[in-house]
This record gives structure tokens, sequence and C-alpha cells, in this order.
């Protein structure tokens, strides 16, 4: 069992604890008018994008760095990052078909536009493997 006694523990709540501070603005965001939501989603997304170059920082837990703390393989890593890539390009696929089915009427600029979105899928895919 990991549970937490696993090496990337303190690192995991950490970042936990960073997206629950981000989560509170981006939930009373939600709930507000147009200045004050966007007010509070700019603070959520500093919250988002700050966090890591701090090193996750939080009073109690101390920082995690990165040389030290994170043993997590690059190799393992750009693999995510490929399955990823693999799922967003067949999303593309599946919801241009899907958005096509329910066109009652194909004109040409519509069969062009899901040929294009096809195309331009494969293309991608074909220069990323």
């Amino acid at each position: 069992m990991l549970g937490r006694k696993h090496q990337l523990t303190p690192n995991y709540t950490r970042i936990f604890g960073w997206f629950i501070i981000s989560a509170v603005f981006w939930i009373i965001g939600a709930f507000e008018e147009s200045e004050m939501r966007l007010l509070f989603w700019a603070i959520a997304v500093i919250c988002d994008y700050t966090a890591p170059m701090f090193g996750f920082y939080l009073p109690f837990l101390g920082r995690s760095y990165s040389k030290t703390d994170w043993t997590i393989d690059g190799h393992h890593l750009a693999e995510r990052s490929q399955l990823f890539v693999i799922i967003a390009f067949g999303e593309t696929i599946l919801m241009s078909g899907a958005s096509l089915s329910e066109i009652e009427v194909w004109t040409t600029p519509i069969v062009l536009a899901a040929l294009i979105s096809f195309i331009s899928s494969l293309a991608m895919w074909w220069i990323y493997f």
C-alpha cells in the first residue's frame, strides 16, 4: 500500500493545498458579477501559475525541490504527454464526425470544414509521431 509512506506524498500534499487555495477563488468568482468575477479568476490563475515557481510552498509543509524531491522519470512523463496528445487528436476527429452527423443538410462549406478538420488532425498526428 502506497498511502502516506510514498516518497511523493509530501509533494502531492503541497500541490493539493494550492489547488484548494485556487479553487476557492474559482468558485467565488463563479458566483460574482463580471468585474469581480474576472478579479477572482485572475487571482486563481495567478495561484495556479506561480505556485510551481515557488515549489508549492505552504507554511507548515515547506516547499518541493525539483531536483531532489521529484523522482518521476522524464521518459515516463513524456509518455504520459504523448498519450494525452493521442486522446486530443482522437477527440477532435470524433467531435468533428459527431457534429457533422447532426447536420441535416450538408452544404459545400460544411463538408469542406469537416474535411479540413479531419485532414489537419491527421496531419498533426503524422507530424507528432
